[in-house]
C-alpha cells in the first residue's frame, strides 16, 4: 500500500472520477506529494481521474497514466458537483 506525506479528503467518487481536498493540515500538500496521492488513489480507484482542491481553494486535475502522476490540469469549475464545492 502507498504512502503518502500529504493529508487529504476523498469527498466523492464515481465511475470516473475522485474529488479529493487538500486539508491544508501543516505537512506536504497534495500538490507537492502529487506523484504519492495518484499511486494511492489508483490502488482504491483505479484509472479515474483525479480531482482535487488546494489550499488556495483552486481545482485541478492531477493528470496520470496508471497511478504515474504526469501533470497537472485545469479543471473547470462548473463540473465540479455542488455537493464537492460546498466542502468545508
Amino acid at each position: 500500500m502507498t504512502k503518502t506525506k500529504s493529508s487529504f479528503t476523498i469527498v466523492k467518487h464515481d465511475e470516473q472520477r475522485v474529488f479529493i481536498v487538500d486539508n491544508d493540515s501543516g505537512g506536504m500538500s497534495v500538490t507537492n506529494d502529487a506523484e504519492a496521492v495518484c499511486q494511492f488513489l489508483q490502488e482504491y480507484y483505479p484509472d479515474r481521474r483525479f480531482i482535487y482542491r488546494d489550499s488556495e481553494m483552486q481545482w485541478s486535475e492531477l493528470a496520470h497514466l496508471h497511478g504515474t502522476f504526469r501533470g497537472y490540469r485545469s479543471f473547470p469549475i462548473n463540473q465540479v458537483p455542488d455537493e464537492v464545492y460546498k466542502t468545508p
